[in-house]
């Protein structure tokens, strides 16, 4: 169980730092990026 939240933990990590790097390269408003994140959680 230990390695599985090891593995989240870098995966929310890995996440976040792509989410960061294409929100600095759009200069993505927060609105955008709620609207993107509900519509993949929709699709």
């Amino acid at each position: 169980m230990i390695t599985f939240e090891t593995q989240l933990k870098k995966l929310k990590y890995l996440v976040l730092k792509e989410v960061a790097a294409l929100t600095k390269e759009n200069r993505l408003t927060k609105r955008e990026l709620r609207k993107s994140s509900y519509e993949s959680n929709t699709g």
